[in-house]
């Protein structure tokens, strides 16, 4: 599988990154947090859907991500838009992901929501992840399907993890 071209964060993520940074989200048991309390060196906040099937083809690899770098400092968060919340924890619960699930609170002002889905032109395409950095500056972005287990990446995320 061709890797999506996965490029420095511009002007465009940083706004996308600061956006995550102020977001509330709600977990599956509805506890409110933000990305900043998760406590890592790096996030990977990764946009899903169980409707899109590039979504579904990452969800492998990104536990394996998860188990393989979590003890290193990566947390991986799973969003998903609030209107497909429901069905996305019970995909997530029928394959088995033991990876963090969240979805914006619904208080959260639909300006700063459509800023940290990049949506601020209209809909958005998924997947579409995020690599922050502790201050929750962007280091990287994908969009599209990624191999997340691919050596490249890999790379990609360890050279974060010894910057941040």
């Amino acid at each position: 599988m061709a890797l999506p071209a996965v490029a420095r964060a511009g002007v465009a993520q940083e706004r996308q990154a600061a956006a995550w940074q102020r977001m509330e989200l709600l977990d599956p048991a509805g506890r409110r947090f933000t990305v900043g309390e998760l406590g890592a060196k790096l996030v990977l906040v990764h946009l899903w859907a169980h409707w899109c099937p590039p979504c579904l083809g990452e969800l492998a690899p990104l536990q394996r991500l998860a188990d393989r770098m979590g003890g290193d400092g990566l947390a991986v968060l799973m969003i998903s838009d609030g209107r497909f919340w429901a069905a996305d924890r019970a995909y997530a619960a029928r394959a088995g992901l033991r990876l963090s699930l969240a979805t914006p609170h619904p208080d959260m002002p639909d300006s700063l929501t459509n800023v940290a889905f990049g949506a601020e032109g209209g809909g958005f395409r998924l997947p579409q992840s995020l690599l922050m950095a502790p201050a929750r500056r962007q280091l990287l972005g994908a969009q599209g399907a990624t191999d997340w287990t691919d050596a490249a990446q890999i790379g990609r995320i360890r050279a974060g993890l010894t910057v941040s």
